[in-house]
């Protein structure tokens, strides 16, 4: 089913922008006709309520309706606007010409990489995590040892800090079930809706995007 058809209807495409849903990112815009603004469908900023949003299929048609574009998530960028996207991309590019260069994974530091892209190499373990499951060392190790290799495809447009938060709650939710089969439903619906501790930074796009 491609993405068009996953966010047909207004009411798909408001839930879409209520969970902050990456796969829609492309799809659709949505303009707030209280506030006159158009937002990418990740964008962070309040959920407004449905009677007051609109949906348009490109960028271009909410402007000529009349919106303009969000600040915060810049909806008017379309190309190459998730630096970390691009970096995990590089990295595993990368990765391929040490591998062909019969490199192992002590013969080169991670944190020299990271250096290159001019952040901690901590941050870059975080962000090629976030995106791909498993950490820089780890995918080069199994690469190595002839695993697939990931794919442009197969790595998401965007992982906003609500999804990934709520795909770890699902993993806890999982465990929970290994662990505790007779479990209600109401109990794992508790469990996948409670808030996790700490407050959430609700500017969450500028990190993605070039300046």
């Amino acid at each position: 089913m491609t993405s068009q058809n996953l966010f047909s209807t207004p009411e798909a495409k408001y839930s879409a922008v209520r969970d902050r849903n990456p796969s829609a990112e492309g799809s659709f815009v949505y303009a707030v006709k209280t506030t006159g603004i158009v937002c990418r469908p990740t964008c962070s900023a309040r959920l407004a309520l449905f009677k007051h949003v609109t949906f348009f299929e490109s960028m271009q048609q909410a402007i000529n309706a009349g919106f303009r574009p969000c600040r915060k998530c810049k909806p008017e960028i379309q190309l190459h606007w998730n630096r970390h996207r691009k970096l995990v991309i590089a990295l595993i590019a990368h990765f391929h010409g040490l591998q062909a260069a019969g490199m192992t994974a002590g013969d080169f530091r991670l944190a020299d990489l990271a250096g290159k892209s001019q952040i901690s190499k901590w941050q870059l373990i975080k962000i090629f995590k976030r995106y791909t499951g498993t950490t820089p060392m780890r995918y080069y190790e199994e690469l190595l040892k002839g695993s697939n290799a990931i794919s442009e495809q197969d790595i998401p447009l965007v992982v906003t800090k609500k999804r990934q938060m709520k795909k770890e709650k699902l993993g806890s939710m999982s465990e929970i079930e290994c662990t505790s089969p007779h479990a209600t439903e109401t109990e794992k619906v508790a469990e996948f809706s409670a808030h996790p501790h700490g407050a959430q930074n609700d500017d969450w796009i500028a990190e993605f995007l070039r300046v």
